[in-house]
């Protein structure tokens, strides 16, 4: 991120001398097709320490809880 929140590249960011390891984006379709796109081409990375189902909901509060995440605690919800 830059000043104003521009979305940059990790390319240009390196060259900018930022680093940096969270990423916050608006809710505006440029933002988020920018994010997509650097998702897509591996350009931006998510940490995933683990998906859990809906019903484990609750072991995922508690690691966040005892901040032993190191990554994003994912619930999913089977149909």
């Amino acid at each position: 991120m830059v000043p104003r929140g521009t979305i940059t590249s990790s390319g240009r960011r390196a060259a900018a001398g930022l680093t940096g390891q969270m990423i916050m984006a608006g809710t505006s379709r440029d933002s988020l097709s920018r994010l997509i796109a650097d998702f897509e081409d591996g350009t931006l990375t998510i940490d995933v320490e683990r998906a859990l189902p809906l019903d484990d909901a609750d072991k995922g509060l508690e690691t966040m809880a005892n901040r032993r995440a190191r990554g994003k605690i994912v619930i999913t919800i089977n149909d």
